[in-house]
C-alpha cells in the first residue's frame, strides 16, 4: 500500500478537462513547505512542488471550490507518469492522485451571504440587565 498525505497551498488554479472516454480530470499544483536545520544550526524552508491529480467527483469539486492560494490537505496514492519534454528527454513526474480531501482556507461569503447576516444582526434585540431584579451572581444551592 502506498499512500501519501499532503498540506500545502494550491499553487495554480485547478484545471478541468474531460478525456477521450468521457472522464472528467483536474489537476492543480500544491506547494508543501519542508523546512530543516542546516550544520550551523541555521533553519531553512524549502518547497516541495507537487501535482494533485483529481477524478470524476473529486475533478468537480476541485473545479467548483479550489483556488489559487488555498490551503487544501490531500489523501491520495501516489503515481508515476512517464512523459517525453520538449528537449526530447524521457522524465517520471511524481503525482498524488485524490482519494480524499479537504479545504483548509475558510469560504469567502458571497455578497448576498454578507448582506443576510447584517440584516440578522439589525433584527437581534440587546440584552438587557434589570438592574432591580438583578439578585447577583448565582449561589450555589446547599
Amino acid at each position: 500500500m502506498h499512500k501519501a498525505l499532503v498540506s500545502g497551498y494550491v499553487g495554480r488554479d485547478p484545471q478541468m478537462r474531460m478525456t477521450a472516454d468521457g472522464r472528467l480530470v483536474t489537476n492543480f499544483t500544491l506547494a508543501v513547505n519542508r523546512s530543516s536545520k542546516q550544520a550551523d544550526g541555521a533553519s531553512r524552508t524549502e518547497t516541495d512542488w507537487y501535482t494533485v491529480v483529481a477524478w470524476d467527483r473529486y475533478a468537480e469539486i476541485c473545479d467548483d471550490f479550489v483556488k489559487k492560494g488555498m490551503k487544501v490537505w490531500v489523501e491520495g496514492r501516489l503515481q508515476l507518469r512517464h512523459y517525453t519534454d520538449q528537449s526530447n528527454v524521457q522524465r517520471v513526474a511524481v503525482e498524488v492522485v485524490v482519494t480524499d480531501l479537504e479545504i483548509l482556507t475558510p469560504r469567502e461569503k458571497t455578497q448576498e451571504e454578507e448582506e443576510t447576516i447584517g440584516v440578522k444582526q439589525q433584527e437581534l434585540p440587546l440584552d438587557t440587565v434589570d438592574e432591580e431584579n438583578d439578585d447577583g451572581p448565582l449561589e450555589k444551592a446547599s
